[in-house]
């Protein structure tokens, strides 16, 4: 037994009580089995992909996050499973798409959307390029206005580095030599 499953081994003695059977590969957890000590029945978790086939909505539960909507989802793979939803509408699994989910196995099994949230990245991503040119001729001029500070340039003369500098950033275009501050 190697020392990081000796470590998980003590981690789920010592913390979590009736948890057994987590398979990790490359610190990915990829199928997880709960023990539940009183009813010794196993929870199984995979990540699915598949048509749905039918949402039939099955009343509601009032629990710690508010009323839930409850929904027999039905795949075409012949998963079949609970969903909980806020939302009485809810837009997660419709009949006749393709879903990526999670599928929890056991005496009561339920189905869960896949989280396809990415955070971090480029946030400039989705932006249309009038926006980001607006964002860039905004940074020049305020660049042009901090370039100009304690000398006395006039309107024109910020408008004119403003422009310099955003063909600059746009487009690789240096300025002249001939202009009154060197860049």
């Amino acid at each position: 037994m190697s020392i990081s499953d000796r470590f998980l081994e003590d981690a789920i003695e010592t913390h979590f009580e009736g948890l057994e059977g987590i398979i990790m590969t490359e610190n990915t957890v990829h199928e997880t089995a709960l023990n539940v000590s009183k009813t010794n029945k196993y929870i199984k978790m995979e990540t699915k992909k598949s048509v749905v086939k039918s949402v039939q909505p099955n009343g509601t539960w009032d629990g710690k996050f508010g009323l839930m909507y409850k929904f027999e989802i039905t795949m075409d793979n012949g998963d079949t499973g609970q969903y909980m939803s806020k939302s009485k509408d809810q837009t997660k699994f419709v009949v006749g798409q393709e879903v990526d989910y999670e599928y929890h196995s056991g005496e009561y099994p339920k189905i869960k959307p896949v989280n396809t949230f990415q955070q971090g990245g480029n946030f400039s991503k989705g932006k249309s390029d009038d926006v980001q040119e607006m964002i860039v001729k905004q940074s020049s001029l305020k660049a042009a206005v901090d370039y100009c500070k304690g000398d006395t340039c006039s309107t024109r003369d910020i408008i004119d580095y403003a422009e310099e500098f955003f063909l600059w950033v746009t487009k690789g275009i240096k300025p002249d030599e001939n202009n009154k501050k060197p860049f």
